[in-house]
């Protein structure tokens, strides 16, 4: 989803969420009591659902032959600690417990910056 709003004809707020129903875990585990364990059924175990807020702020300052847009931005404002699959590290043939990487996408992630068009 996107919002845009006009505040002023030179300065512009924005935001969008983003929602992913969570990537399947490659391979032939699922989770039992926190832990992963190699099981029978191929990508079974899906990642927590992404979910991801960004606002943005633009300022135009326009010119004779040019103009200058200052913007900033907030990256993943909720903070959600959205996962991503690295990879599989092995397994304990003992107890058929995986081992599995796992890192976070974003943290939240303040951005600035310049855009000059001529």
């Amino acid at each position: 989803m996107y919002l845009s709003y006009r505040l002023t004809s030179s300065l512009n707020l924005s935001g969008r969420w983003s929602y992913g129903s969570g990537e399947p875990v490659p391979g032939f585990v699922s989770v039992i009591g926190g832990a992963y364990y190699i099981t029978a059924q191929r990508n079974g175990t899906r990642l927590p659902p992404y979910q991801r807020t960004d606002v943005r702020v633009n300022k135009s300052l326009t010119y004779d032959r040019w103009k200058l847009t200052l913007y900033g931005e907030v990256i993943n404002l909720t903070d959600h600690d959205n996962q991503r699959y690295i990879s599989f590290d092995g397994v304990d043939t003992a107890t058929r417990q995986a081992r599995i990487t796992f890192d976070r996408v974003f943290p939240i992630l303040p951005v600035a910056g310049v855009t000059l068009e001529f």
